[in-house]
């Protein structure tokens, strides 16, 4: 791989040129073979979108194949990226100037969602992740594959907010949700939770655009009120979320009272409900390591209303 030379940039940059897309050399990067060009700085469309800055971003690392990178980035630095493969900048720069801008950023109440997508073929976006900043968090949701159907949530604030979230936080919003799972490391405090995605092709983006939605939107109005509202709010499905983590331990009482109650039916030695219930342990054994997220045999923590006044209690309890 060569650097670029003064005739490739010409020649690359040629299309973009027509459009009134300017190549920015000082931000360029010849050795890496990447071109960028003058952001443009879009004002807020009323209740439409925000402010944001776009810019493009070329790359010719690999010969015969070029990559086209849209950025649109907010004020608060959310960013969200549109990327788009080929052989022809030309066909690469009309396909991701036909998808509108409203289609990466989402505003929501105190909120705006910066999606990012890669295209495809010429009508299909592929969801990749999408962020957004709701109540002092950060909020991520990013598909783990282009074939996956599973996403992973987290949730990052600094490392000194007392910020305290219940484990069932997000689980509320359906079966499609995993509970909570916090830590801290030197940087930040995080929470993490598995996402069930549904659909393929478009259904899958829009609905880990529609989920991604719902989670900000829950923040958003959650944390804008007292601990104990969520409680009021959510009773139901709390209680809901605590039987389906109590299912695991239901199916092992299960499982050791039927193992009781056949040893004493009298099972003959040819009996087909006795070669199963021998074989129940490791059948069992191998559908739990073919689990994405293995089920947590535990008591589950029944829901309660909580106690302080605020989601981000002083170190006095107050």
């Amino acid at each position: 791989m060569h650097p670029l030379t003064h005739h490739e940039i010409v020649g690359l940059v040629g299309p973009f040129a027509r459009r009134g897309r300017h190549v920015d050399l000082a931000a360029s990067d010849r050795m890496a073979r990447k071109l960028m060009f003058r952001a443009l700085e879009h004002a807020a469309d009323g209740a439409t979108l925000p402010a944001y800055r776009e810019q493009l971003q070329l790359d010719n690392a690999t010969p015969g194949v070029h990559r086209l990178t849209r950025t649109l980035t907010l004020a608060d630095g959310i960013a969200s990226t549109l990327i788009a493969e080929g052989p022809d900048p030309d066909v690469l720069l009309a396909r991701v100037e036909a998808i509108r801008h409203d289609l990466q950023l989402k505003p929501g109440p105190g909120f705006t969602i910066a999606y990012s997508h890669r295209l495809a073929d010429a009508a299909t976006m592929r969801f990749v992740q999408g962020r957004v900043r709701v109540a002092g968090l950060t909020v991520g949701l990013a598909r783990d594959g282009d074939g996956d159907r599973h996403a992973e949530l987290t949730m990052t604030t600094t490392r000194d907010d007392p910020l305290v979230l219940p484990d069932d936080l997000v689980a509320v919003l359906g079966w499609d949700w995993t509970r909570l799972d916090a830590w801290t490391d030197r940087a930040a405090r995080r929470w993490t939770a598995g996402v069930r995605l549904r659909g393929r092709g478009d259904a899958a983006r829009h609905d880990a655009e529609r989920k991604l939605e719902r989670v900000a939107t829950l923040l958003a109005t959650t944390l804008s009120e007292p601990p104990a509202r969520f409680h009021e709010r959510q009773r139901a499905a709390r209680w809901l979320f605590a039987f389906r983590r109590s299912i695991p331990l239901q199916v092992c009482a299960l499982l050791i009272v039927g193992t009781l109650f056949f040893t004493k039916a009298g099972l003959s030695q040819d009996s087909v409900i006795r070669m199963l219930i021998f074989n129940a342990p490791p059948l069992l054994l191998v559908a739990f390591f073919c689990l994405r997220e293995p089920p947590r045999i535990e008591w589950p923590t029944w829901p309660r209303r909580a106690m302080a006044d605020t989601w981000r209690p002083s170190p006095t309890g107050r």
